[in-house]
């Protein structure tokens, strides 16, 4: 008697272990792309958009995200829901997936499918903005063409501004024609793409935005601009380049008051401070919160820099008529 219930029981457990079984495989062969491995773990009875991985992607999330589109396409054609949002935090989709590390052609399969292109997880990061992260070019342009709507924003900003930020110019490049607006604030502080990649040092990115009418003097919530953002963190090539297009030498923020000289002098970056003075910037505004002027500033910082090099930054500071006071 006792032996039969076992028996039973075991009858009873064997399905759901086989589910376990063909649903594993099918989200290990989707990730890998493998068309037969997907067929069978299906005619194994694995459940198509039920089955998820530790963080909730489904298998047409895993087949899209990795740019196979053979396997996107069997899934879909065996009724792979391509709306599905993932039931963890992040709240994905096949499409934002497919936009972060897929493949153009799966974007466009997935679109004319009815992919929803403006989906957005719970951080408003669209495919295009995921895109734009990871810096691919091709699939921007592919949701672009497919509606996207460029100028969407997440937590941080918008697409230009995750692809500013992370230097990628091709992608920047591939939002200007979609026509990206390349003064669009962020949704943190105000701060444009521009200040992103002026502050980063992604000289090619400020040339791509100065080249596309990027505004060279916006500000951001605390009234700070680009040329303040690249001459405190010493990128010299980005300055010239700011200054040439008009950059106001002398702005203010309204966090301490500090310029753009004030804030390169401060932190020893002797070329820097050299095409500011050149350019005619005021050595002697002062600071609001301590009252510093640029030289005064410049000589309390000597640690930052060698003994040469701070000698060479008070001479410039000093003939230019700074004073410490």
């Amino acid at each position: 008697m006792r032996r039969m219930f076992l028996v039973a029981v075991l009858m009873m457990m064997t399905p759901a272990f086989a589910d376990d079984d063909a649903n594993e495989r099918l989200l290990g062969n989707s990730r890998n792309g493998s068309v037969p491995g997907i067929r069978m773990a299906l005619k194994d009875g694995a459940k198509i958009n039920e089955a998820h991985d530790h963080e909730y992607n489904t298998a047409l999330m895993l087949a899209a995200g990795g740019g196979h589109l053979e396997a996107v396409k069997v899934l879909v054609d065996n009724g792979a829901d391509v709306n599905k949002v993932s039931e963890g935090s992040s709240y994905s989709t096949a499409l934002i997936e497919a936009g972060d590390t897929g493949s153009p052609q799966v974007i466009a399969y997935l679109l004319s499918k009815g992919a929803k292109v403006n989906e957005a997880t719970s951080y408003k990061q669209s495919a295009l903005i995921r895109a734009a992260y990871s810096g691919k070019a091709a699939n921007i342009r592919a949701l672009i063409a497919g509606g996207a709507d460029v100028n969407m924003m997440d937590d941080a900003g918008a697409a230009i501004h995750a692809a500013s930020m992370n230097g990628h110019g091709d992608a920047v490049t591939a939002l200007i024609a979609g026509k990206a607006n390349v003064n669009l604030p962020g949704s943190s502080h105000y701060v444009t793409a521009l200040m992103l990649a002026a502050e980063k040092g992604h000289a090619n990115v400020v040339k791509l935005l100065l080249d596309a009418k990027a505004d060279v003097n916006m500000k951001s919530v605390v009234k700070r601009q680009a040329l303040e953002y690249a001459a405190e963190k010493g990128h010299a090539a980005i300055v010239r380049m700011l200054v040439a297009k008009g950059a106001d030498l002398n702005n203010q923020n309204s966090e301490n008051g500090r310029t753009a000289l004030y804030a390169a002098a401060c932190k020893g970056h002797v070329e820097t401070v050299r095409i500011l003075l050149a350019a005619k910037a005021d050595p002697n505004i002062k600071s609001t919160n301590v009252d510093y002027t640029p030289l005064k500033c410049a000589s309390e910082n000597f640690e930052r820099i060698d003994e040469a090099q701070h000698r060479q930054l008070m001479d410039l500071l000093r003939k230019a008529g700074a004073r410490m006071e």
